[in-house]
């Protein structure tokens, strides 16, 4: 997997690429094409332009919304939507490599996530597809700790250990009260 030096020079302490990717080449005037680069705490987007310079563009996954990618015909495209702000696009990713994307962006939320991701696949006329991952509403983020706890896999089913994990995340600052309450109340009503 080749990283662009711009994106390895804007990487944070601990952060690492899980998969990166570049658009194709469209035009013979497109001397520059972007570099869509999935890590373990974001998705970065970086539109390289001449002699080194660039802009750089990023998401944290607590902060993803959407993801979308579809290949048609002549060409693809990739959307990221935050929850708030501008929508970041790239076009003409190869399709494997926008595959892998998504499977990577959606396997990295997993490992955070105490609801599990998935992505939703509509195979069109023409040989054209539309992949949409969807953060779920009730997607509470895990922090990060230097133990890993938690960080094994499945969480409990049972409701009452879930709320003691839920106020954990409270009590860490993760989540806020709102969250926590409205958690707690759907969690409530499974016992």
């Amino acid at each position: 997997m080749d990283v662009p030096q711009a994106v390895k020079k804007n990487l944070a302490s601990g952060e690492q690429v899980l998969h990166a990717i570049r658009a194709k080449r469209v035009l013979s005037m497109d001397m520059t094409p972007k570099t869509l680069a999935v890590t373990n705490q974001r998705v970065i987007l970086v539109d390289h332009k001449v002699l080194g310079r660039y802009d750089l563009q990023d998401i944290p996954y607590s902060k993803l919304e959407t993801v979308r990618f579809e290949q048609g015909v002549a060409g693809s495209h990739f959307t990221l939507q935050p929850e708030d702000g501008e929508a970041i696009e790239c076009a003409w990713l190869s399709r494997e490599g926008a595959r892998k994307a998504i499977e990577t962006i959606r396997d990295a939320l997993d490992a955070i996530a105490v609801e599990p991701v998935s992505i939703k696949r509509t195979k069109k006329m023409l040989n054209r597809e539309e992949w949409v991952l969807h953060k779920p509403e009730e997607l509470v983020y895990r922090r990060a700790s230097g133990g890993g706890e938690g960080q094994e896999g499945k969480e409990s089913s049972d409701p009452l250990e879930r709320i003691g994990k839920l106020k954990e995340l409270l009590e860490a600052g993760a989540i806020s009260q709102e969250e926590y309450e409205r958690k707690k109340a759907d969690l409530l009503n499974q016992v």
